[in-house]
């Protein structure tokens, strides 16, 4: 047998007698967490400091825009990470 199917077979009969609880552990989802907390942290650092200056198609987005915009990149931070974790 494969050491992962062994894992997997040894974690599947601890479950069963109740002795262990399983966590499926989802390694994408915790790297587009991390990428959404950066992101986060880099429109609360625009928002607070005004420092730098956003231009899309010639149009300058306003520092405000930051502000919604770290909302729901670290709220789409924490449930990457509570789904990650998920059972």
């Amino acid at each position: 047998m494969r050491s992962t199917a062994k894992a997997a077979r040894r974690c599947a009969i601890l479950a069963d007698e109740g002795l262990a609880e399983v966590i499926t552990m989802k390694p994408f989802s915790t790297l587009a967490a991390l990428i959404f907390l950066v992101v986060g942290i880099a429109h609360v650092w625009r928002a607070l400091t005004g420092a730098v200056t956003v231009v899309a198609l010639g149009y300058t987005i306003p520092i405000w825009v930051s502000w919604p915009a770290a909302a729901v990149a670290l709220l789409l931070t924490v449930m990457l990470l509570r789904e990650s974790r998920a059972t």
